[in-house]
């Protein structure tokens, strides 16, 4: 039940958004088929391994969204998320691992961020996925600061990807979703933009209010 029966849920939960998602398009038939697809394709394999077995410090998540620096070649990088058909084929095969390793911090945010890439992005989607990242972080000793610093890019890389009106999507979707700690933290860094910050505020004193004096303290 801590591995099979969470990738069995996982498993169905890709299908159902696949089935949600596919109602709304005009093809639905040729939609299916390419992300069936996308999930058994295997050319980011390597990257994804990468991901699901570093130490909880999200340096290859960080590298495959972003690709690489050519030392020999100031300003370029190499490889990284460079189009929605790579994001579409991440999503796909990140959802694939997931079912082996449904709670794995890293390969949630993978899967909630190359969805946020996607042309058929939903939102709600991608705040469901960093949602259970932030949460599984604890059970896998991600320490604090390794977080927090994840947690930062991760939060501005949306703001810089994704219209003003994908990101205020997003942030209303993901913050009723998380603790009020992580909510002060999303609120106490200053990289954030003040609209997050907003929006994180509301949905802070439309909750139970249990960690207000220890937000105001900080």
């Amino acid at each position: 039940y801590e591995t099979i029966e969470k990738g069995r849920r996982r498993g169905l939960y890709e299908i159902s958004k696949l089935a949600e998602e596919a109602k709304l398009v005009s093809n639905p038939d040729h939609y299916v088929r390419n992300r069936i697809l996308s999930y058994l394709e295997a050319n980011f394999n390597e990257e994804i391994e990468s991901v699901r077995d570093e130490d909880g410090s999200f340096i290859n998540l960080k590298r495959i969204i972003e690709g690489e620096e050519i030392e020999s070649r100031v300003g370029e990088t190499f490889g990284g998320i460079r189009s929605s058909e790579d994001a579409n084929n991440i999503r796909g095969q990140s959802g694939r691992y997931l079912e082996s390793t449904p709670d794995h911090p890293g390969l949630l945010l993978l899967r909630g961020i190359s969805e946020a890439l996607c042309k058929d992005s939903k939102m709600t989607v991608v705040a469901e996925n960093f949602a259970a990242a932030m949460k599984s972080s604890a059970s896998y000793q991600v320490e604090t600061k390794v977080w927090e610093g994840t947690l930062v890019w991760a939060l501005n890389f949306f703001y810089e990807k994704l219209s003003e009106a994908d990101f205020s999507e997003l942030a209303t979707a993901l913050f009723p979703k998380v603790s009020n700690e992580d909510l002060a933290l999303i609120i106490s860094l200053k990289k954030i933009p003040d609209e997050a910050k907003i929006e994180a505020v509301e949905t802070l004193f439309l909750n139970p209010i249990s960690n207000l004096k220890k937000l105001l303290k900080d």
